[in-house]
């Protein structure tokens, strides 16, 4: 496995300045047209400014802007916050948060842009100043969202898991007269297959292939479920489950090879705070790219997770604390980044016949990158997302 230098291959574009720190659940994004990718960051302090929006322009400078969020008391603690488009111009926004009032902490999701006009032009303070809050009983923990069949029809959902160890569903329901309202559902309703996890779930992800939904949930613990599961009937699911790593885990992510939106043949990616970040795929030793052998959904059907790729390096800066997969240098084939406690930007890329056979794929070469000493770890959190680094 060769390492590689970067010198040459990215530079900084820009370090955007928080007053306060934020974590691995902090940051969603979303694409509300090509040219338009909107970014909100939300930030843990008690005091002050708590939700920042990160626009790019044309010439690619982005901008910090506070925004200001109804119903998010000056003594609240925002745990997680996500966000999905509501075409065909505005978008549904969840933030979970701990409100402490003397010895009694009480946590609560306020779901933003619920009956806001999707007509009119893109505007955060109406989306802001349109919210419903739920009390919850639970500690929240990751906040997402994916879509359910409905009647045929493809619909949004928030999802949230806590420490009662259950995933929470919450739907944008509305009525005859077009008005809509957040409520909650039961999980075995449209989730059978994370039902009965062993510890709370810190990290999930989500993709669908036609009929049929890839799930995976990774616990507190050693924990790790992967399931499919067919969402026409959601009786149909196949799951396997995985316990040898330790836990916390921090990333679990689908991802596939091409950074072609056709490519639907996924691999997984996970990483513990504790341990090495691992790729979970398969190769016939034949020296082709995976995505070429077989599809991920074929590769966990057929060998479970035992065909795993370790990312070389990626214990050596600390824990790993977060991690995506895209093309950051515009060759059509997607990269992993990871990020670490050590302040170190990890980059892995595929390199086709590298000649590596200790990799029976043999595909992954490490680039390593800096994140210079004046960025705040919080940074390196909130940026992992949007457009830190680039092709010289």
């Amino acid at each position: 496995m060769a390492l590689l230098k970067p010198v040459g291959l990215f530079h900084e574009l820009q370090f955007l300045k928080l007053s306060q720190q934020s974590n691995i659940y902090g940051l969603s994004s979303f694409e509300l047209s090509e040219d338009s990718t909107k970014v909100v960051v939300a930030t843990l302090g008690r005091l002050g400014e708590k939700i920042f929006s990160v626009e790019v322009n044309k010439l690619h400078v982005p901008k910090l802007q506070s925004l200001d969020f109804s119903y998010i008391p000056a003594d609240a603690e925002i745990i997680a916050i996500d966000m999905y488009a509501k075409p065909p111009n505005s978008a549904v926004i969840g933030v979970a948060l701990i409100k402490e009032n003397a010895a009694v902490k009480q946590a609560f999701l306020n779901v933003y842009g619920v009956r806001v006009n999707t007509a009119a032009s893109f505007n955060w303070t109406s989306i802001a100043d349109d919210w419903q809050t739920l009390p919850l009983n639970f500690v929240p923990f990751q906040l997402t969202h994916t879509q359910i069949l409905v009647s045929d029809q493809w619909e949004t959902v928030l999802l949230l898991s806590g420490d009662d160890m259950r995933l929470h569903v919450f739907r944008l329901i509305g009525n005859a007269e077009q008005e809509y309202a957040v409520y909650e559902e039961p999980c075995k309703s449209w989730f059978p297959e994370m039902l009965d996890l062993p510890s709370s779930v810190t990290c999930m992800d989500f993709r669908q292939c036609g009929n049929q939904r890839l799930t995976v949930a990774a616990c507190q613990g050693s924990y790790v479920r992967f399931s499919i599961t067919d969402v026409t009937t959601l009786t149909d699911i196949k799951m396997w489950e995985l316990n040898s790593m330790d836990g916390p885990f921090t990333v679990a992510k689908f991802f596939s090879l091409h950074s072609n939106t056709s490519d639907r043949m996924y691999h997984l990616l996970v990483a513990t705070a504790l341990e090495v970040a691992i790729v979970f795929w398969y190769s016939d030793g034949s020296g082709r790219e995976p995505s070429q052998v077989v599809s991920f959904i074929r590769d966990v059907v057929n060998y479970q997770f035992s065909k795993p790729v370790i990312l070389p390096g990626s214990f050596l800066h600390d824990s790993v604390m977060c991690g995506i997969v895209a093309d950051v240098d515009w060759d059509g084939i997607n990269e992993i980044l990871i990020g670490t406690y050590g302040k170190r930007l990890l980059i892995y890329k595929l390199l086709p016949g590298s000649g590596d056979v200790h990799v029976s794929a043999r595909m992954l070469i490490m680039f390593i990158s800096l994140i210079p000493r004046r960025c705040n770890w919080q940074l390196l959190l909130v940026l992992d997302k949007t457009v830190c680094i680039s092709n010289t």
